[in-house]
């Protein structure tokens, strides 16, 4: 049976199937906002983490093969 469940919504399926109860966090990202794009944030931040590993000196050798390699 497959109903185009959300990740979390599967979870939560299961869950229901199997008799067990899914404790909630309020900052879970299960529980966040619909119009919020945790994927998209998540991409981001990596985005912006390797950016600042390849802009620091000790990993010149890394951005220079990048950039010629």
């Amino acid at each position: 049976m497959h109903d185009r469940l959300s990740f979390a919504e599967a979870v939560e399926e299961l869950a229901k199937m199997n008799g067990l109860q899914i404790e909630h966090d309020a900052s879970s990202p299960m529980q966040a906002d619909k119009g919020e794009d945790l994927g998209l944030k998540c991409l981001l931040d990596a985005e912006l983490f390797y950016h600042q590993q390849l802009m620091e000196g000790r990993n010149r050798s890394v951005l220079d093969y990048l950039m010629n390699g």
